[in-house]
């Protein structure tokens, strides 16, 4: 691989005046290869990230060209100059600017792509470019036949405005409707501008100028769903009643969901082969709640993680790395995280024992609780009860941690997933079926946890858990009398929340940490739609008192 720029070397014992090169700076090589072009310009009039020539050059050092007979004309030169150093070295096909299609670009993009996720968004902008332009060649390039071929040359200031008109009242959406919302549509057209921009940066077409540098995107506020702790309490304490998952109409014409299995799930797999629920409802309640005591994981994270993230060094901690982002994010592991992993971590034949020994825990801590919400139990009673619930709480987080920590060293247990939304068999490197290039559908994903590499075939299975999941939240709402349309980032909308309500002496950085952001832009874009507590105590304690000076 090799990048291909325009660059300028200052003139030797000439201050203030530098010389023009081609340059080529090939992978692995420290010093890049020149070649000089015989022009020398004053420093101040060279713009390098454009790699041009500013039209502010004086006369003086133009006329000593005789071929150029402006600055236009000047820059024109260095830019073939540039792709005659690209033809001739193979970066790529060589192809003249008129014929240079969106298309074509796109493509190159999305082939050189490794993470599915970051494929899977290019293959959509591309297919909302070509869906754009059959309407666009026949309603303002006027041609007879609808065509899919855009141009590069053709992309300007009209094209964008007339492409997010198209999104807001033509675009026809899955769900059938017409038009996309404003945010939507604004989203959509950063991604076209994040497709086109790549192409100028790498001066596979070079604008002049850019047309996306020409336009601004106005976006609409919007109201962030949370949970609040009193519907947090509430879905932990509810009893999910499984039923069938598929939606039936009702009489009035509005889908709901099925009628209540009356035997519970597990039983129902067993009689019926064709009905398998492998979690339960209960299940996706705990796994939302993980999710938010787990400081608001990602739901890619929740369903990737694997024992060997856990690691202990005076204290158990998740250590993992995030599949969107690729960094690491550090988790202490609390008591709800151990009270909703010891509901799955006793599967294994291997914790037998600890089953048992579990299981009088739990019985224990039960019937402590209950003391605690009995009325009538004496007050220094409840205080004792407090006290023995606290020693038994310790006692199963040690019990759980050890069982943790053997499975986190485990020889193959180690890479298995904690709560098995994805079957290990598609990520453990065990089926051996081919494509048709002859490469595994299905390759290890090794301990380094990288799930940010993953073939097409294993996004496909991680994207189906994730639709599983979050259709089944819907559910669990229903049932836990919580009015919102429950998706899964909810639960990092409500642990942010909740933690800026409240946290003591919470700042941006903390919270930027605990979420795992790289940038503290993006943590301040993230908090500032969530109602301020402080604000609203201060401003309850202005109001009080003005009150008070009046009365």
């Amino acid at each position: 691989m090799a990048t291909y720029k325009i660059k300028a070397r200052t003139a030797r014992g000439q201050k203030g005046m530098v010389y023009l090169y081609q340059s080529i700076q090939r992978t692995g090589v420290k010093d890049p290869e020149l070649k000089g072009l015989k022009i020398k310009i004053p420093d101040k009039f060279w713009i390098a990230d454009k790699e041009r020539i500013s039209k502010e050059l004086p006369d003086k050092y133009l006329n000593q060209f005789e071929q150029f007979k402006s600055v236009d004309v000047l820059n024109k030169y260095i830019t073939e100059k540039k792709e005659d150093l690209i033809k001739a070295n193979g970066s790529f096909e060589f192809i003249n600017n008129e014929e240079k299609t969106v298309n074509d670009w796109c493509q190159k993009v999305i082939d050189r792509t490794i993470n599915q996720g970051t494929k899977a968004r290019y293959k959509n902008i591309r297919n909302l470019l070509e869906k754009y332009q059959l309407y666009y060649s026949v309603h303002h390039q006027k041609k007879r036949t609808p065509t899919k071929i855009m141009y590069f040359k053709d992309i300007t200031v009209d094209w964008i405005n007339y492409f997010t008109i198209w999104l807001r009242t033509k675009n026809e959406l899955p769900n059938g409707k017409i038009g996309n919302a404003v945010n939507s549509a604004n989203y959509k057209t950063k991604g076209i501008k994040t497709m086109i921009n790549k192409a100028h940066k790498e001066r596979w077409y070079v604008f002049n100028p850019n047309p996306f540098t020409l336009i601004s995107l106005k976006w609409e506020e919007t109201q962030i769903e949370i949970l609040t702790l009193e519907e947090l309490i509430r879905m932990k304490e509810t009893n999910y009643v499984e039923v069938k998952r598929t939606r039936i109409k009702t009489k009035e014409g509005a889908n709901r969901w099925g009628v209540p299995i009356e035997e519970g799930v597990e039983a129902r797999n067993k009689k019926n082969n064709r009905y398998k629920a492998k979690h339960t409802l209960g299940d996706i309640s705990r796994y939302f709640q993980f999710q938010l005591f787990a400081q608001g994981i990602r739901v890619s994270d929740l369903l990737t993680l694997r024992w060997n993230d856990f690691t202990f060094d005076n204290e158990l901690r998740i250590n993992k790395r995030m599949v969107k982002t690729k960094k690491f994010i550090n988790v202490l592991v609390n008591d709800m995280m151990i009270d909703i992993i010891s509901c799955y971590i006793t599967k294994h034949e291997m914790f037998a024992g600890e089953a048992i020994e579990l299981e009088k825990y739990n019985n224990t801590l039960r019937n402590i609780r209950n003391i605690l919400k009995d009325p009538f139990i004496k007050k220094d009673a409840k205080e004792i009860a407090a006290i023995d619930g606290e020693i038994y709480k310790q006692g199963k987080f040690k019990l759980v941690e050890s069982m943790i920590l053997k499975l986190a060293s485990h020889k193959t247990l180690k890479n298995e997933f904690v709560f098995g939304l994805m079957d290990n068999k598609f990520f453990d490197g065990s089926l051996k079926e081919k494509d048709e290039d002859g490469k595994l559908k299905f390759p290890a994903v090794d301990d380094n946890n990288d799930f940010g590499i993953m073939t097409e075939t294993q996004y496909v299975k991680f994207q189906s858990a994730k639709t599983y999941y979050n259709n089944l939240l819907k559910l669990v709402a229903v049932q836990a009398g919580i009015d919102k349309n429950l998706k899964s980032h909810i639960s990092r909308h409500s642990y942010c929340s909740l933690l800026l309500e409240m946290g003591e002496n919470i700042n941006l950085y903390d919270l930027m940490q605990s979420l795992g952001h790289a940038h503290l832009s993006t943590t301040e874009g993230y908090i500032k739609k969530f109602v301020s507590k402080n604000v609203d105590r201060l401003n309850m304690v202005i109001s009080k008192k003005v009150d008070n000076g009046l009365f």
